[in-house]
């Protein structure tokens, strides 16, 4: 179930009412960021998980000669040694959709390097 429904998760949040603190396993959905299960994602768990994180690999990214610690993740493009250079946008580039969330419009993205914030949505 849900966070919200779970049964686990209510048992861990009453009994976070009573002062108890309840360490969880984040879930048990294999090796990558971002995945969460009940009772783990309760809204008063400790939630701790294990990964075989860094398989992906530091980058620096360097805009207007300033660095920035990035990660490339493995499922991103391969990077070339002399490394990638174009425009970046965040979101739509009018301060709406910085997650990533609601589908940018068709061709809007062609030749752009996009940054997104993550945590609320899930996209593929």
């Amino acid at each position: 179930g849900q966070p919200f429904d779970d049964d686990l998760s209510e048992a861990v949040n009453r009994a976070s009412a009573l002062d108890v603190l309840t360490v969880c396993a984040a879930g048990n959905g294999g090796n990558r960021p971002y995945v969460t299960n009940t009772p783990g994602a309760a809204s008063t768990a400790l939630s701790v998980a294990q990964t075989l994180i860094p398989p992906e690999t530091p980058v620096l990214l360097n805009v207007d000669g300033e660095d920035y610690q990035t990660i490339h993740q493995r499922w991103s493009a391969p990077l070339e040694p002399e490394g990638i250079s174009g425009q970046f946008q965040y979101g739509n580039c009018d301060g709406e959709n910085g997650e990533g969330c609601l589908e940018f419009p068709a061709g809007s993205l062609d030749g752009k390097m996009v940054l997104v914030d993550r945590g609320n949505c899930t996209f593929t």
